[in-house]
């Protein structure tokens, strides 16, 4: 009961600020005998109003993504790079270094040739 009268004490002020928002970071850690996902590929999630985020036990596993021929390693254990973009997401409205807008037909498209380098939002970086 005191949490919630605590979170609605932050709600309250945070809203009564309109150049402040309240986002709430949801942290999972767990340990399992297999890999768990948000949305069956994702380590962070940027939600309409939260970010959930989830650490595994698991250290280095092939990720759906291949670069040259070899699959792109994901570090379960380490969610920072997933957790950054998330965050940025949801906040700035940053999007993956790999979506670009496409004029002809109005909508997003994926330009991989962008998604090099070391960036929080890049999905082909270790970072």
């Amino acid at each position: 009961r005191d949490y919630l009268t605590t979170v609605d004490a932050i709600e309250h002020h945070y809203s009564a600020n309109s150049h402040e928002r309240y986002v709430p970071i949801f942290f999972f850690s767990v340990d399992m005998d297999y890999p768990l996902y948000i949305d069956k590929y994702y380590q962070a999630k940027a939600l309409s109003d939260m970010i959930v985020i989830v650490q595994n036990s698991q250290g280095l596993v092939n990720s759906k993504i291949t670069c040259n021929g070899r699959s792109v390693k994901t570090n379960l254990h380490n969610p920072i790079k997933q957790s950054i973009g998330a965050v940025g997401l949801e906040v700035g409205g940053l999007i993956s270094t790999h979506i670009t807008y496409d004029n002809a037909n109005h909508n997003a498209a994926q330009n991989w040739l962008w998604s090099v380098g070391d960036s929080p939002l890049s999905h082909t970086s270790y970072g």
